[in-house]
């Protein structure tokens, strides 16, 4: 016998997370979610409702990360269920996922929350980007930096400005050295 699970959005509001503790769970009436996190913060789906009821298979829950701090929103399914929906980690601003609790089957009874979607994650921290990249609106750069294999070097200062023949020879050898420093000519 096959089942149909038609997927719906709880009627209990919006649930805002507590800034200042590390771990909160569901409350079980409302499918969004508001999370900020002042620090490292864990936030885990149930498999209750509000009254302690078994939530309904097709609910959908979607967690939002509303502020801009550094700190993740881990979102953690049920720790008793399958290895099928892992943790989702929401790092960015407005970065959101959503999960629908399908109906239980084999020897799970209860059913299980499945991710539906994720934001791409919107942070980079470290790495190497590999495929053609382009760049819309303003790149601010702090540290080092390099091009093409070159070592990355510190943000650099000109000579004086050229005021004759001799200054202004001095200042075109201080730009192409600098220049070459950076990986940009050779």
């Amino acid at each position: 016998m096959i089942k149909n699970v038609l997927p719906f959005f709880l009627n209990g509001g919006i649930q805002v997370l507590t800034d200042n503790t590390a771990t909160e769970s569901w409350n079980g009436k409302a499918s969004f979610v508001h999370a900020k996190a002042s620090g490292a913060k864990s936030f885990t789906l149930g498999l209750s409702d509000e009254n302690g009821f078994p939530v309904k298979p097709g609910t959908i829950v979607v967690v939002m990360k509303v502020d801009a701090d550094a700190n993740a929103i881990t979102v953690n399914p049920t720790p008793d269920m399958s290895s099928e929906a892992a943790s989702v980690e929401l790092n960015g601003e407005n970065q959101t996922c959503m999960f629908m609790l399908k109906a239980p089957h084999g020897s799970n009874t209860k059913g299980e929350w499945v991710l539906l979607a994720k934001d791409a994650d919107t942070t980079f921290s470290g790495g190497t980007v590999s495929a053609n990249t382009v760049f819309s609106g303003d790149v601010e750069i702090e540290g080092k930096v390099g091009f093409y294999d070159t070592a990355p070097i510190a943000k650099q200062s000109l000579a004086v400005d050229g005021t004759d023949a001799a200054t202004t020879q001095a200042l075109a050898n201080d730009i192409k050295a600098k220049l070459i420093a950076l990986g940009l000519c050779s």
